[in-house]
C-alpha cells in the first residue's frame, strides 16, 4: 500500500510501506578461517540502522500560492486510474499528475483571484476566505470541480476533438458559502451540496446545458435549481430556529438516496431522499465542528451498519457505526495520540486500518477498531491537506543476500581476547606461596 499526500506547500508525497528485511542467508558448506591476532584487534563493531518502514518521494516545488485543497484519482467504468492524480490548488488551478512519471500532464486555469494595492485577495467572504475549492471529481472522462460561491466547472476531455484541449463549461448554482460537494461515485450526474445557511441540496448533471449553450460572457443565464433539498428540523425545546451549517458529505451506498451529512454544529445526520426530507437519523458527536468526514459504502445501507470516521476542529476523531434500520447511530471508538487537527481521513477497503493527516505533519494509520493502537507513524514536514490511499500498489520484495559466518575464527578471536580470572582463594593462595619464598631468601642470604 501506498499514501499520496498533498501540503500547505503544494507538494504531493507518496509513502510507500516497505517490506520487512530479509535475514540474510548463511552458506552451510562454507571454509573456516583463522585470522591473525592483527586482524582481530582491528575489528570494531559496526552500528547497526533499523530498518526502513516506509520511503517517501516529493512531487512538485514548493508554492505558498498552490497550496493543495483536494485530490483525487479518475475513474473509468467504476475502476480507478492509481497512476494520475488529479490535483486542485488555492490558486484555481487543476492539474493532472502521472505519479508514476513525476510530472505534469496537463492543467486547467478555473478561476483566478483578485488582488487589491497589497497583493491580497479583496474579495473574502463571511468567514474571512476568498474563493476556494470544495468538491473535484473525474469519472468517465467528465471533470467536476465547484468553488464555494456556487461556481461549478465541466471539462469533458472525452468528448473533446483529438489534439484539442477541452473548453471548461461554467455554471453558476443558486447558492454561495458552500462548504462541501460531492459526485456520487456509481451516478456522476448526481451532484450534492451544503454550506453555511444552505441546507443539502442534490443537483442533476444531466439537465445542464451543453457546452455551446452556455454563454460564458454571462454565466448567470445558466443558473438552475436543485431537483431535491432538505428541510431543517424541528425547532428547539425553546421553539428556536436550530442553525444550518454543512461542513461535510458523503455518500453512504450505491444508491441515490442515502446521505451521511456532518455539521458545524457537531452533529451527524442521515437523509433519505426517498422520503421526508427532515433527516432520518440526527445525533451529536463531540462539542466542536466536523471538518474531515469517510466512509466504507455498503451494498444497502437500510440493511447493512455503515462504518464512518469522522474528526473536529481540535483533533479528536471518532469511529461512529450507523443503523439506518433501526434508526440509531452510536460512537464506537475514540483515537487517541493527535496533535491537531485532522484535515483528512481514508478508509481502505480490504484492511481493517484507517489513515489520517493533520496539522501535526504526521500521517498515523490506526487500527480501525482499536484507537489506541497505531500501526505506523510518518512525519512528513509540511501541514498535510489531503490524503489518497493506493490499495493495489505492492513494495517489490527485496531478494535475500547470501552471507559468509566464519563462526570458528570468530570464537576463537572471542576467547583470545578474554582476560584470565581467578578465584579468590587461588589468589589467597599465590600470596601466601611468595611470602614464604621471600622467607627463605632473607634466611640464606
Amino acid at each position: 500500500m501506498r499514501y499520496i499526500t498533498g501540503d500547505e506547500v503544494g507538494l504531493i508525497k507518496i509513502t510507500k510501506v516497505l517490506p520487512p528485511p530479509p535475514e540474510p542467508v548463511d552458506r552451510a558448506n562454507t571454509k573456516k578461517r583463522r585470522r591473525s591476532p592483527e586482524e582481530s584487534a582491528n575489528d570494531q563493531p559496526e552500528p547497526i540502522a533499523p530498518p526502513k518502514e516506509t520511503e517517501t518521494r516529493v512531487l512538485g516545488h514548493v508554492n505558498r500560492t498552490g497550496q493543495i485543497q483536494l485530490t483525487v484519482f479518475p475513474v473509468s467504468n467504476g475502476r480507478a486510474d492509481y497512476t494520475t492524480l488529479v490535483v486542485a490548488r488555492w490558486n484555481g488551478v487543476v492539474e493532472y499528475w502521472d505519479i508514476e512519471k513525476g510530472e505534469c500532464l496537463r492543467y486547467y486555469e478555473l478561476f483566478r483571484h483578485e488582488l487589491d494595492e497589497r497583493g491580497k485577495v479583496s474579495k473574502l467572504n463571511k468567514h474571512k476566505k476568498p474563493e476556494h475549492f470544495i468538491g473535484l471529481s473525474d469519472i468517465n472522462g467528465t471533470l467536476v470541480a465547484c468553488t464555494d460561491n456556487g461556481n461549478l466547472f465541466v471539462i469533458r476531455t472525452s468528448s473533446a476533438p483529438e489534439g484539442e484541449e477541452p473548453k471548461p463549461a461554467n455554471y453558476t448554482l443558486t447558492q454561495d458559502l458552500l462548504f462541501h460537494a460531492v459526485v456520487h461515485p456509481r451516478h456522476p450526474h448526481l451532484l450534492a451540496t451544503g454550506g453555511d445557511e444552505r441546507d443539502l441540496c442534490l443537483w442533476d448533471l444531466r439537465t445542464l446545458p451543453s457546452t455551446s449553450e452556455a454563454d460564458e460572457t454571462a454565466p448567470a443565464t445558466s443558473n438552475y435549481e436543485p431537483t431535491w433539498r432538505a428541510k431543517n428540523v424541528k425547532n428547539d425545546f425553546l421553539d428556536l430556529r436550530v442553525p444550518v451549517w454543512i461542513t461535510q458529505l458523503a455518500f453512504m451506498d450505491a444508491s441515490e438516496k442515502m446521505i451521511l451529512c456532518g455539521t458545524g454544529y457537531h452533529q451527524l445526520r442521515v437523509y433519505n431522499t426517498s422520503g421526508a426530507r427532515r433527516p432520518v437519523i440526527n445525533i451529536e458527536v463531540g462539542t466542536h465542528p466536523v471538518r474531515a468526514l469517510t466512509l466504507r459504502p455498503v451494498a444497502d445501507a437500510t440493511k447493512e451498519v455503515v462504518e464512518a470516521v469522522l474528526s473536529d476542529t481540535t483533533g479528536q476523531m471518532f469511529r461512529v457505526q450507523v443503523n439506518v434500520a433501526t434508526k440509531a447511530a452510536m460512537v464506537a471508538s475514540k483515537y487517541l495520540g493527535l496533535a491537531g487537527a485532522v484535515s483528512s481521513i481514508a478508509l481502505p477497503d480490504a484492511e481493517n486500518e484507517v489513515a489520517s493527516v493533520g496539522l501535526d505533519r504526521f500521517l498515523r494509520v490506526y487500527d480501525l477498531t482499536d484507537g489506541k493502537r497505531v500501526k505506523r507513524k510518518v512525519y512528513l514536514k509540511q501541514r498535510l491537506t489531503t490524503l489518497l490511499l493506493d490499495e493495489r500498489y505492492e513494495a517489490p520484495v527485496i531478494p535475500a543476500t547470501e552471507q559468509t559466518f566464519d563462526g570458528g575464527a570468530d570464537d576463537e578471536d572471542v576467547w583470545g581476547k578474554m582476560e584470565e580470572v581467578h578465584d579468590k582463594e587461588d589468589e589467597v593462595e599465590d600470596v601466601g606461596a611468595v611470602k614464604k619464598e621471600r622467607k627463605k631468601r632473607k634466611k640464606a642470604t
